[in-house]
């Protein structure tokens, strides 16, 4: 930082952020003295030496907390492609998101004629007017006027403050309005927008939106029920027909992104993409997913622009509501996703002040690479789950600061884990460092804390998986921390609980099939709903009919039901050697042919890669307890997954009274 402008570690009401390239360092100085002159708090970075993680924090921290950012824009800045003033920007462009349309806080600078239309900025940036400085005239009314926005009187002043005596020199395209893609009854401004007095911390501004999250009315639930909303995944129009990932991607953000709007209620992105290749009635996908209306659009992707169509449909009667066509280059994504969210929002008439926050990136590589990961992480192999680690690992070495990619990150170490491709301990450090460094970044990612909270219930740190539901919860309600929570409930034994949480999660994601696999195998059979299990697992078979373990699980709701010949005949259907041993050997033992279940162990045993923890299910069920809690014994020195399911494991139900049993809950701080 230079000597000239130290910046104080808490910052007072009224400070103005410079923001500009080198090249227009003596500029910013004849700007920091006007405003300075005039009593003005001016935070300007005079360092050349640029980095570490204090003085990138202490950045953050001054723009987050400014009470007006200036950005100087000049034939300088358009010439840099790179260059931390474009973080600073990027951050600025962040913060409008939690500012009402009336509590702006951008004054762009123009020193020469750069046309707005043509100039490389945040479009937040060109959503207000600019001032521009004749030549190298910066004069003590300029600052007058900025003192003048930062008085009290300026909250209660009109949009176009009072004419002032410094230069302005018009721009050669005329006023400046927003972007056509924008209404213009919602974006016209004209002249320079007042700048609010109050300060409000972010901190203070997400209590506020929680507190008004837990006195929601029943009026504003309905109506965020009839504005319901499903995006089908991107169809890829590119030349090769390559960008798939990229398509599936870009429909996957749009889905989070509009899921951080208050008023929508968005169906999650595992029930949509069950209609990935369906060109069917639009109608009848609607209410499927039980969504009032659907996105959908297409990407055409050529080197580094992309062309993007979108179109809102009103699912009830196939009414068009909305379409528009954008093209970027692709370091413009990450606004091109808020663009079409806030359209989409905007165009059901609901208002869009909520911070999209932090998260996406500036680098295209970094993007492209994180799509990928998302493509594979979701594939479910030994290759994808390690390819998947190593593209996350890429885009957060090329831009640090990609919060969603640390996030994607820590998933892949999850997934690898939990698939044991991966050494577990070491996966699940790595994926916790991995969301631990995404929340450092944005504290209030409510993904980061709810992907965390499975890490953590891996690992049996069950208090620390609540705390991040909670933490969760408190910033929006998602399906991811649903999930959590309801998987958690019946870890600890409280199978009502669960059934409860996950049936409010299928209100979210209708056709999840986390959740509904965890109802169906998990929590319905346990309450004795064994036909409201079956109808799940048919439910399960239309949506994912290639999904692991679906014919074992079933099997088992089945030997719970009575009905141990379906048992057999669902074992035998099962592709997964290890589930169809298992699921014989537990269903020849329901139908009393012990010899066919000895068979079937026998092959369990076999085979390498077997859960001891499913060997111990089979002894259990058998009646051989010392086999059965030797075989417990060694899944909890491997920290295995599967002892998850040792609190309501109906095939244990032998052991339940065994104090080694009650021994084995404590060690993993189970209530007994």
């Amino acid at each position: 930082m230079g000597e000239e402008s130290p910046k104080p570690e808490r910052a007072p009401t009224g400070a103005v952020f410079l923001s500009y390239a080198s090249q227009d360092a003596a500029a910013a100085k004849r700007i920091r003295d006007a405003l300075r002159a005039v009593g003005i708090e001016v935070w300007f970075d005079q360092s050349e030496l640029r980095g570490g993680d204090a003085w990138d924090r202490m950045i953050r921290r001054q723009i987050r907390e400014c009470a007006l950012f200036i950005p100087i824009i000049s034939a300088h800045s358009q010439g840099r492609a790179e260059g931390y003033f474009r973080l600073e920007w990027d951050l600025a462009d962040q913060r409008t998101h939690l500012m009402g349309r009336n509590r702006a806080f951008l004054l762009p600078v123009c020193l020469d004629a750069t046309l707005e239309k043509e100039a490389d900025v945040p479009d937040s940036f060109v959503a207000v007017q600019w001032t521009r400085l004749a030549g190298d005239e910066t004069t003590a009314e300029l600052g007058e006027r900025v003192r003048r926005l930062l008085s009290p009187d300026a909250a209660r002043a009109t949009a176009t403050p009072a004419s002032s005596g410094f230069t302005i020199r018009q721009a050669a395209s005329g006023s400046v309005l927003p972007r056509s893609r924008f209404k213009p009854a919602l974006w016209a401004i004209s002249g320079l927008l007042a700048v609010a007095l109050s300060y409000f911390a972010a901190d203070r501004i997400w209590l506020s939106k929680r507190t008004a999250a837990a006195v929601n009315t029943a009026a504003q639930s309905a109506a965020a029920a009839d504005k319901a909303i499903a995006v089908l995944p991107f169809v890829d129009l590119s030349e090769k027909h390559d960008q798939e990932y990229f398509a599936d991607g870009l429909a996957e953000e749009i889905v989070d992104l509009l899921a951080k709007i208050p008023g929508l209620k968005v169906i999650g992105r595992t029930s949509s993409f069950q209609f990935k290749s369906n060109s069917g009635d639009l109608r009848k996908i609607g209410a499927a997913l039980g969504a009032s209306y659907i996105v959908e659009g297409s990407v055409r992707k050529s080197d580094d622009r992309i062309k993007v169509g979108v179109q809102l449909i009103d699912a009830r009667d196939g009414t068009h509501r909305w379409s528009d066509t954008y093209e970027r280059d692709t370091t413009n994504v990450l606004s091109l996703q808020r663009q079409i969210a806030t359209a989409v929002a905007r165009e059901l008439q609901v208002s869009v002040s909520d911070y999209f926050g932090p998260g996406g990136t500036n680098s295209a590589e970094a993007y492209d690479l994180y799509l990928r990961g998302i493509r594979d992480v979701d594939s479910g192999t030994r290759e994808t789950d390690m390819r998947a680690i190593a593209e996350f690992s890429k885009a957060v070495e090329i831009d640090p600061v990609y919060v969603n990619a640390w996030v994607g990150l820590a998933d892949a170490y999850d997934v690898a884990a939990t698939d044991n491709v991966a050494p577990r301990a070491e996966s699940y450090r790595l994926g916790q460092l991995a969301v631990d460094k995404a929340l450092v970044l944005d504290p209030m990612n409510a993904d980061a804390y709810a992907m965390r909270a499975f890490i953590r219930m891996n690992v049996w740190d069950w208090s620390g998986a609540e705390d991040d539901i909670r933490r969760s919860q408190s910033i929006r309600k998602t399906s991811s921390a649903l999930q959590a929570a309801g998987k958690l409930a019946r870890i600890r034994g409280n199978l009502e609980e669960s059934e409860s949480i996950l049936r409010d999660t299928l209100a979210l994601d209708p056709l999840d099939t986390f959740t509904l696999f965890e109802l169906a195998s998990f929590v319905c059979p346990r309450l004795g709903q064994f036909e409201d299990a079956d109808q799940l697992f048919a439910k399960l078979r239309e949506v994912s009919p290639d999904t692991v373990m679906l014919n074992a699980n079933q099997s088992w709701n089945a030997v719970l039901a009575g009905k141990y010949q379906l048992a057999v005949r669902l074992a035998e259907a099962e592709k997964w050697p290890e589930g169809k041993e298992m699921a014989l050997a537990i269903a020849y033992t329901a139908a009393s042919n012990s010899a066919k279940s000895k068979q079937a162990l026998e092959r369990l045993l076999r085979i390498p890669t077997a859960s001891e923890y499913f060997v111990a299910d089979v002894y259990a069920y058998r009646g051989e307890k010392d086999l059965a809690f030797q075989y417990l014994e060694k899944a909890y020195v491997h920290h295995s997954v599967d002892l998850q399911d040792l609190k309501t494991d109906p095939f244990l139900s032998s052991l339940r009274t065994e104090d080694r049993y009650k021994v084995l809950l404590h060690k993993m701080n189970l209530p007994d």
